[in-house]
């Protein structure tokens, strides 16, 4: 048994993600991803006692250099076709990292409301983040509508309340579950 001190606060979130082994043998290799209430994501290989990466993620830092808030790190998922990792945190934000690039932020989407749940598309680079509004807001991860810019490419406004719970499934229908009792089915084609 091991352990680390991974984050400030709370570990609010944790992620297996899959990619090629970094030592060029072509092989399949897991990394753990923690989130944390510091706002923070960090890379964890097994093999190695510190981080193989830290991102901050959901911490908001102004021209200056200076923070201008933190939000806890709800939810994440790794797409299937690129690899990217999104994030959906409590500073109302999406952010999707990019593993073949040190994991270093590629894009940061405001959602307007803090960020309750997280799924991905199985068979395609879409993610969707539903937020304390009752949005669902859809994220074209490859960026195929933005020349290669992760974007978002609409919101559904699914519930009255926050938007709890989301599936998305390999036939092209997203589930939503909401704090107004109802649970809401989409196609997403």
């Amino acid at each position: 048994m091991s352990h680390r001190d991974a984050h400030e606060g709370h570990v609010t979130s944790l992620l297996w993600i899959h990619g090629p082994d970094g030592g060029g043998g072509g092989k399949d290799s897991r990394l753990l991803v923690s989130g944390g209430q510091d706002g923070m994501c960090r890379v964890w290989d097994d093999r190695q006692p510190k981080p193989v990466a830290a991102v901050a993620a959901h911490v908001g830092v102004a021209s200056n250099g200076t923070e201008t808030g933190v939000g806890a790190v709800s939810e994440m998922a790794q797409v299937h076709g690129n690899g990217r990792v999104v994030t959906a945190g409590a500073d109302g934000r999406a952010t999707v990292l990019d593993p073949r690039s040190g994991y270093r932020v590629i894009s940061m989407h405001l959602l307007g409301d803090f960020a309750y749940s997280l799924c991905v598309a199985p068979d395609a680079d879409v993610a969707f983040v539903g937020d304390g509004s009752g949005n669902v807001h859809v994220l074209d991860v490859d960026g195929t509508e933005n020349g290669g810019l992760p974007s978002v490419a609409y919101a559904l406004g699914a519930h009255n309340g926050a938007t709890r719970g989301l599936v998305a499934t390999g036939d092209g229908f997203l589930v939503c579950a909401g704090d107004d009792g109802k649970v809401m089915t989409y196609t997403y084609r």
